[in-house]
């Protein structure tokens, strides 16, 4: 991987945490519990400047000064914030089961379409293979969808949705211990 690929690579994986962040928040507040202080407007202005170099990338020489300090703020941002996103309770509310899974389920999908990006500036093939994975995706996001919006109408979720949601809980916080890396990840790609 050349440091244009790596330093892309970076900014979709960042991408995806700071859209994990976003939703986070944005799911607490449908389902009617306060979100943490997620300082809302900082991840807004940390996507855009993602999505702009999304938007912008220089195949060739990859990141700007400016475009990689913009990064790297932002990647300080995300490792601030996501401590607070994960403190589970032994015995966790639904809301935060929903904020926690539905997140995550949202962060998986950009950071697919991210590598599907990926590939078509830097190899055909790897947009191919993350292409494959669109409708995997789109129904485990639809799914946590469709939960928010039956728990924000004060509808409860039935046994077999009540099962999927913990199950996808249970995963995410087992996979809690592998967040320090991928900034570590993060932070060498955006430094190549």
């Amino acid at each position: 991987m050349n440091a244009a690929e790596a330093q892309f690579n970076g900014v979709v994986l960042l991408y995806g945490y700071l859209q994990r962040l976003f939703v986070y928040g944005k799911i607490k507040s449908l389902v009617g519990t306060k979100p943490e202080e997620l300082k809302l407007e900082r991840l807004s202005s940390h996507l855009d400047a993602a999505s702009a170099v999304f938007g912008n990338f220089d195949r060739q020489n990859g990141l700007t000064k400016i475009q990689k300090q913009q990064m790297l703020d932002a990647l300080q941002t995300a490792e601030e914030l996501m401590p607070l996103t994960l403190n589970a309770p032994k015995e966790p509310q639904l809301e935060d089961q929903l904020a926690v899974a539905g997140a995550a389920l949202y962060a998986e999908e950009y950071i697919n379409n991210g590598l599907m990006h990926f590939g078509k500036l830097f190899n055909p093939q790897v947009e191919d293979r993350f292409r494959q994975h669109i409708p995997y995706f789109q129904n485990r996001v639809n799914s946590i969808n469709y939960f928010v919006e039956k728990v924000e109408n004060q509808k409860s979720l039935a046994f077999n949705e009540t099962k999927q949601l913990t199950s996808w809980y249970e995963d995410v916080l087992g996979n809690a211990a592998h967040i320090s890396d991928d900034f570590q990840q993060i932070h060498q790609y955006l430094d190549a």
